[in-house]
């Protein structure tokens, strides 16, 4: 089972993503500075919620992005089949 998490954090961290993507790191620490610097949280563990959710998001996108870019493994080439007739 996965963490739940509300509705407002995954939308403000999603959309903190979209538009400042290029800054977001994989290091939480870095990411909840951006958070402090783009957002006027109420509160540090709301912040710090966006700022982990953050840095779950772009892990999950290197990873995606580490196996799409992996060269594929090469499977050998099938053998021709015979043509006979069963």
């Amino acid at each position: 089972m996965g963490k739940v998490r509300s509705y407002i954090i995954k939308k403000t961290a999603e959309e903190l993503m979209q538009l400042h993507n290029d800054e977001i790191a994989l290091d939480f620490e870095k990411n909840k500075q951006i958070v402090d610097q783009y957002l006027d949280t109420r509160t540090k563990k709301m912040r710090n919620k966006i700022a982990g959710y953050l840095t779950g998001l772009k892990g999950v996108e290197a990873h995606r992005k580490q196996h799409m870019m992996a060269p594929a493994a090469v499977a050998p080439p099938e053998e021709e089949k015979s043509s006979r007739v069963r």
